[in-house]
């Protein structure tokens, strides 16, 4: 492999190891055309039926010349790059697309099943922070949003936004950025302060001037807002602690699991990685009250005279409820407790999907570690007292209002 494939292969790893990624994208898909195969772009993230298309452009070092202007070789690229993806995206509406991958093996995707929602170039580049051209398109023909960053831009994205709604929803409000008003390639990071600084949203009047101390200004005039902020996201690596015994293992086996629950619990991988797909499509806000109330059961859990705490979670379309258990039971023991809970709430509830995650009390002598069960299409009880007993189970659905900023409440940060 040359120096410039090597590069290559380093900057997508990098891409694919940040979590808001796992399971949702495909490294170089293909597509046929007159019997022979073609690469559609180096990724492509999806959430069927959503799909983002990126291309990556690499400086191969050990040809560049001394003192050659990295920004030169950037604007030459960039251009090359956009044409890419602008045809990447066309050939989405054309072509059956294939993908391979360590979880699904190999999907096919008919033509016009996946929907374009954004494009983005990455650049391998560091240098100093530029304009990029204006006539370099911002959309489509069919008005799908083009994005231009720096590997150091979009990694920066991935690691502070977390999850992949959250990353299509920043998309989503970047696109608003009249073309006037683009982000200065490998500067992100300003415009990522001041999404943040101006409640989550970016206004169709902006000037590229408008973005100028955006990260200082998040950094140090509202450092202890921001650190806050920073520490009740470090919340949810919990959550991606689960996520990853999702994905890289089978649902509890069949012996832990009571005998009527054993026939409708769903083992196969498809089921192992929708269930993944399905968790993984939770907000960075959500995954961190989640991880903070599965805390505060886990500490119960230590002291309570059922020997568990749990607790349910709707999503928000309500396809799947997730039932979180902390026991101080044995691995058997809080694997049944799960299960029967599980059981209950598929007799009260209306969703399609039922996802429990178990795991040990505070002070376990066994460390942490976490089981997961799904069950789906199990036919409900019709016995009224049956019924009773499982609604006695869960309180009242309680709602609850939360912020990115803990402190800032709705105001968020004024402009």
């Amino acid at each position: 492999m040359t120096n410039r494939g090597k590069r290559a292969e380093e900057l997508l790893a990098s891409i694919l190891r940040e979590p808001l990624l796992v399971d949702f994208v495909h490294l170089r898909p293909t597509y046929v055309r007159n019997q022979k195969t073609f690469e559609l772009c180096d990724l492509l993230i999806e959430d069927e039926p959503k799909a983002i298309v990126a291309q990556l452009k690499v400086q191969d070092f050990e040809k560049a010349k001394d003192g050659r202007d990295p920004q030169r070789w950037a604007r030459k690229r960039i251009v090359k790059a956009s044409n890419q993806v602008l045809g990447a995206l066309r050939k989405l509406k054309l072509s059956n697309i294939t993908m391979k991958g360590p979880s699904r093996g190999t999907v096919n995707f008919p033509a016009g099943s996946l929907i374009g929602m954004h494009g983005l170039v990455i650049l391998d580049y560091s240098s100093t922070p530029f304009k990029i051209g204006d006539s370099l398109p911002r959309r489509t023909k069919s008005l799908i949003p083009i994005h231009y960053f720096s590997h150091q831009d979009f990694i920066i994205l991935c690691q502070n936004l977390m999850t992949l709604p959250d990353l299509i929803e920043y998309l989503h409000e970047r696109s608003k950025i009249p073309a006037w008003a683009t982000p200065m390639l490998n500067d992100e990071r300003n415009a990522y302060a001041y999404y943040h600084t101006h409640k989550g949203t970016f206004s169709s009047t902006l000037r590229l001037k408008d973005f100028e101390g955006q990260w200082k200004r998040l950094t140090h005039d509202f450092a202890s807002r921001y650190a806050e902020k920073l520490r009740e996201d470090s919340r949810a690596e919990i959550f991606t602690r689960i996520l990853k015994v999702m994905h890289e293992n089978e649902p509890v086996d069949y012996e832990f699991i009571p005998d009527y629950i054993q026939k409708v619990t769903s083992r196969e991988n498809k089921f192992r990685v929708e269930a993944t797909r399905k968790s993984n499509r939770l907000r960075r806000l959500i995954r961190r009250e989640i991880c903070k109330k599965l805390l505060k059961k886990i500490k119960l859990a230590d002291n309570s005279p059922i020997g568990f705490n749990y607790f349910g979670f709707r999503s928000e379309d309500a396809s799947t409820m997730y039932v979180f258990l902390a026991s101080r039971h044995s691995r058997k023991k809080r694997i049944e407790e799960l299960a029967v809970i599980c059981d209950c709430i598929n007799n009260i509830d209306e969703a399609d999907c039922i996802i429990g995650i178990a795991t040990e009390n505070l002070h376990s002598k066994n460390g942490r570690s976490f089981d997961f069960i799904i069950i789906g299409g199990r036919p409900k009880d019709t016995d009224p007292e049956a019924i009773e007993k499982c609604r006695q189970l869960f309180g009242q659905m309680q709602f609850e209002l939360i912020y990115d900023f803990p402190k800032e409440k709705p105001r968020i940060i004024r402009p």
